[in-house]
């Protein structure tokens, strides 16, 4: 709200219509801004609406970010089930058990590619398979640590991973300094 009245105030010395740019309604911003905020009417108007219209703008990049989520969720399951043993992939087997979990269920994500990778997890990989940004991905994976799921090691190469002891493979468990 407040960078929406910070661009606002240039429209009280003539250079109306930014903070509509801002919140993206650039056809009226552009309006105000040849026109002086429609000869300061529309100046006056915003300073009085700007709480509703700034909720609006919320409202509406809250809902646009859920269908994104939806529709990333369901491009996942599409990529995730491709190239599995036994499945088909593709959109006809969405009902399959082998599917990526459905979005929220990060742990399930986190356990799925621990498994997958004989034990050990790197934010790195969590970012990807998890579509979730890398500091995200730290951030679960430090979760897991905190509540005895998982252990922080080093690998012999000096990088940091999270490994899940429950799945962790001879030949993974090899990969990582001796515990002392």
């Amino acid at each position: 709200l407040e960078m929406a009245y910070l661009f606002w105030l240039p429209s009280l010395f003539g250079v109306a219509g930014l903070h509509r740019i801002y919140m993206g309604k650039i056809g009226t911003g552009l309006l105000f801004l040849f026109t002086g905020g429609l000869a300061g009417i529309g100046t006056i108007y915003d300073a009085i609406t700007m709480a509703n219209q700034v909720s609006e703008v919320n409202r509406r990049e809250q809902y646009l970010s859920g269908f994104q989520s939806e529709a990333q969720t369901v491009i996942n399951r599409v990529i995730f089930t491709q190239g599995q043993p036994g499945q088909m992939g593709g959109m006809g087997n969405m009902g399959s058990q082998t599917q990526r979990p459905q979005a929220g269920s990060i742990e399930q994500v986190i356990f799925r590619l621990a498994q997958k990778n004989g034990g050990s997890v790197s934010p790195a990989q969590l970012a990807l398979d998890g579509n979730i940004g890398a500091d995200a991905a730290k951030k679960h994976l430090e979760s897991m640590v905190d509540r005895g799921y998982a252990e922080l090691r080093v690998r012999k190469t000096g990088a940091l991973a999270y490994v899940f002891p429950e799945f962790l493979q001879p030949d993974v468990a090899s990969q990582f300094e001796t515990l002392t």
